[in-house]
């Protein structure tokens, strides 16, 4: 969910010299723009690669006419968007601006309405909603527990907390992919072995396809893999991890036989408690 996130930040165009651009952000993709009155952030979440290629054709034509132009993706724009919307940002407020995350609570609500069909089932839903309840979190601890601290430590330990949060949310997202694997693994394991020789020899072939493509990737890579890339590695260890599972669960099944043990025993042995 999170991986997929995009932000750009930009100063507030007060002449409207880049409205025309700036207006195309929001035409061309499912975008959420809460704007305060010293910048303007456009969010996305879930573009495709096509649809970031044509973003990143947007940023060009404005990056160089404007002192702010920053472009930051996954965890990193998690990041930023926490301290922003718990007032990290605002200089004018002493870095402990409590109005944004309200503003930005509005803003959100009011999209939803507005993008109600387009927004049914979109991970935008859900990002947004941990964003908004990690920036309370942490809001709350300012107030409670930070506020009576000199500025220059309550603004450290303020964007410690912002990292933190930041660590536990990719944390978080990892774990679920494990959680995901092992039901998955203990329905390979502890199949017939005749069966489970096929499941290797066809997941052999998935991961020598993966390794190609990602092979490929890697001739053209970037200086930040794209989150596609990510996702064929993640897809590439499950399926080394399934052929593991494949693997230990046949070897088990053939140590317990010549001991002339139960059958049943070694597909309870491919069964993780």
């Amino acid at each position: 969910m999170i991986s997929s996130l995009i932000v750009l930040h930009c100063e507030l165009d007060k002449t409207n010299k880049l409205s025309n651009v700036l207006k195309g952000f929001e035409t061309k993709f499912l975008c959420f723009r809460p704007v305060t009155c010293v910048r303007q952030i456009f969010i996305f979440c879930n573009l495709s690669v096509e649809e970031q290629a044509s973003l990143a054709l947007l940023v060009q034509c404005i990056s160089d006419k404007v002192s702010v132009c920053e472009l930051s993706k996954g965890y990193q724009a998690y990041e930023f968007l926490l301290r922003w919307s718990v007032g990290l940002l605002n200089a004018t407020q002493h870095h402990n601006d409590r109005f944004v995350l309200g503003k930005c609570r509005s803003l959100w609500t009011s999209f939803c309405e507005e993008k109600s069909n387009e927004l049914k089932g979109h991970p935008f839903l859900k990002v947004m909603q941990q964003l908004m309840s990690d920036a309370h979190s942490i809001r709350s601890i300012i107030e409670r527990n930070l506020s009576h601290l000199p500025p220059t430590t309550r603004i450290e330990q303020t964007e410690a907390l912002c990292l933190e949060q930041r660590k536990l949310r990719e944390r978080d997202e990892n774990a679920g992919s494990i959680r995901f694997i092992y039901p998955f693994l203990a329905e390979l394991a502890s199949g017939p072995t005749e069966d489970t020789e096929k499941t290797i020899e066809k997941l052999s072939k998935k991961i020598s396809s993966l390794q190609k493509e990602l092979s490929a990737q890697n001739r053209n890579k970037t200086i930040e893999p794209n989150p596609e890339s990510k996702k064929e590695k993640s897809a590439l260890s499950m399926t080394q991890m399934a052929i593991a599972a494949c693997w230990a669960k046949r070897q088990f099944k053939n140590k317990l036989q010549s001991h002339g043990q139960d059958e049943e025993l070694a597909v309870n042995l491919g069964n993780p408690q």
